[in-house]
């Protein structure tokens, strides 16, 4: 994946449901997904 909205947009159109939207940290960004088998995922992406 090229970015974290990316990867978000593709999780949700095989299922995932969004627990936690993007959000910035001081650090980069990160969401918080669950996957259809109901797993809880956290992704990252670093500010470049």
């Amino acid at each position: 994946m090229n970015s974290l909205d990316e990867c978000v947009s593709k999780a949700k159109n095989v299922g995932a449901d969004i627990v936690m939207g993007k959000q910035q940290v001081s650090e980069g960004y990160f969401a918080i997904l669950k996957d259809p088998q109901q797993n809880i995922i956290g992704i990252w992406e670093p500010k470049t």
